[in-house]
């Protein structure tokens, strides 16, 4: 049973590090929040966390932000 919870742990993160890289490509062309938390399909509180970890921290990798977000909402 661990060994599935941690592959599911696994591929929810990189469905996450995706969201993170999609966020990172459109952000520009999209600014508004709403906007862009529908393209990534994630809630408009996630975007904001997003949004505000990815500012907060430009040096971090993909992984290291999709890490940071709680997505549980």
């Amino acid at each position: 049973m661990l060994m599935m919870e941690a592959y599911a742990m696994q591929k929810s993160l990189g469905e996450y590090r995706r969201v993170v890289r999609l966020a990172r490509k459109h952000r520009r062309r999209h600014p508004a929040v709403a906007e862009l938390a529908e393209i990534l399909d994630v809630s408009t509180q996630d975007c904001q966390e997003l949004l505000a970890t990815m500012d907060a921290h430009p040096d971090w990798d993909d992984e290291r932000i999709a890490e940071e977000i709680d997505w549980t909402d």
